[in-house]
Formats: C-alpha cells, sequence, structure tokens
C-alpha cells in the first residue's frame, strides 16, 4: 500500500469570491460542482503531479441525501485549510488491513458530485477516528472525471506544478503521535528530528512540526485544524497573500530538497 495525496481541502465563505481571488494568483481555477448531499459545492485547482486544491463552500441550503457524504463541516466556521484526503484502491480489503495495525478508521460512505456539464461522478470515503484530516477517497468513476488532468486544466499562469509539502501543527511531537500516523500510512517517517517528523507520500512530504514558535502556537489555539502550510513547486519564489487564498499559508518554491 503506497497512499497518494489526492487534494488539500481550503474552507471558503464565498466560492465565487475565491475563486477570483485564486485566479489573480495566477491559478487557473474551474467551477467542479454542487455535491449530492446539497450542502456544499467547490471549484478545483488541479496540478500536473495529479494533485488539485479544492475550494468549498456551503451553498446554503439543507442536506437533501442523507446516504452520501456530507462535507459541510469542513466549510462551517473560519476560512483555510481544512482537510486533506489520501488516494486509495479496494478500500473493503484496505479497511480491515489499517484496523488490523490499529489505525482508527470509520465505515465506507458514498459520495457523488455533479459537475456543471452534467457529468456525474461517484467514490467512496472513509475517515479517519471521525476526523477529515485525513480521509481516504476512492474512485467508482474514472478520476479523470472528478480531476480534470488537460494542459487547460493543470497549466497555471504562476508556474505551479504540484504540491511539495503539507506541513501539520502537533502539539506534542511524540512517539504515541508518530506511531498514529505509521499504523495509518503503513510506512515510517523518512526524515526525523526533535524539530519535525516527515512521512513521504508518492513524492509528496507530510511534515509534522511541534507548535513551539508563539505564531504556530497562536495557529493551533485558534484554528479549526492542525493543518498550517503549503508548499507549492513553481517556476518563482513567492510567498501568497493571505488575503487572496482565504487564509490559507502558501508558498511557491522553486526547488525542494
Amino acid at each position: 500500500m503506497a497512499f497518494q495525496l489526492d487534494h488539500i481541502i481550503i474552507a471558503v465563505h464565498d466560492l465565487d469570491t475565491a475563486m477570483m481571488d485564486f485566479r489573480a494568483l495566477g491559478f487557473t481555477v474551474l467551477y467542479g460542482g454542487r455535491h449530492a448531499s446539497g450542502t456544499t459545492h467547490n471549484a478545483l485547482i488541479c496540478f500536473q503531479d495529479g494533485s488539485y486544491l479544492e475550494l468549498l463552500a456551503l451553498t446554503g441550503d439543507s442536506r437533501s441525501d442523507p446516504h452520501t457524504a456530507d462535507f459541510s463541516g469542513l466549510a462551517q466556521g473560519a476560512e483555510g485549510i481544512a482537510g486533506y484526503a489520501l488516494l486509495a484502491e479496494k478500500l473493503e480489503i484496505l479497511i480491515p488491513d489499517l484496523r488490523g495495525r490499529g489505525a482508527a478508521v470509520e465505515d465506507v460512505v458514498p459520495g457523488r458530485r455533479l459537475r456543471a456539464d452534467g457529468a456525474e461522478m461517484r467514490w467512496l470515503t472513509a475517515t479517519v477516528a471521525g476526523e477529515m484530516s485525513p480521509f481516504l477517497i476512492e474512485d467508482q468513476t474514472p478520476r479523470t472525471v472528478r480531476v480534470p488532468n488537460t494542459p487547460e486544466a493543470t497549466q497555471h499562469a504562476n508556474g505551479v506544478a504540484g504540491i511539495v509539502e503539507l506541513e501539520v501543527l502537533i502539539a506534542h511531537l511524540d512517539e504515541m503521535t508518530i506511531a498514529s500516523y505509521t499504523k495509518l500510512l503503513g510506512i515510517s517517517p523518512w526524515r526525523r528530528s526533535a524539530a519535525s517528523a516527515t512521512f513521504v507520500l508518492q513524492g509528496v512530504k507530510l511534515r509534522l512540526t511541534p507548535a513551539v514558535t508563539p505564531a504556530a502556537q497562536v495557529y493551533l489555539a485558534k484554528s479549526k485544524t492542525s493543518l498550517y502550510r503549503l508548499v507549492l513547486l513553481g517556476s518563482a519564489p513567492q510567498q501568497l497573500d493571505p488575503t487572496l487564498t482565504h487564509g490559507a499559508l502558501m508558498q511557491i518554491v522553486t526547488e525542494f530538497p
């Protein structure tokens, strides 16, 4: 088993405004569609490495289908990075294996979304300990229906080609925390020190960092999530304006060790 980072969710209050702001930063932004629950809709920023950012907003409607995944909890409250998904295969086989290793993975829930052109995509999700950071996703329809991979979709004016790191704040980087990630991901940390522990998911680094700086402590105290910072690979280094990224701390680098 080798998980791949599927996508990272950025909660926004108004989807149209967020799409406009991310386009101003040089991203190609595609309207994704409305989830079958009726409570949320999204837009996608797709990358050449196969990952993407999901801008997620509430529709203002009540839940219309109680039998499909409901992502409204991620879009409520403050804007910013709200969750991430790991791409999986054969969840019906994988979940018992993960539980056998001690990972607290919930039962599978189906999900659906309609694109603006009417195409329907279907998938299965499973949360970890009831949370969405991360959750597992398995496509039931071709992934390209859910995640466009054409040059028109994956090329960006700012030159971003993919995600290289997601930093996660941890109150205390101890053996128990590292063991919980190892049980879920099925791999040991690629690099570990007193300052961080880094797992590598098919080229994307998931870095666990103790919240020791004042800024990190304030973020962890006020944020609804421990997901802290995104590092993207692009053609020119840049620290993106958090007012335009709707609270998500994002940095573009030209190379990454």
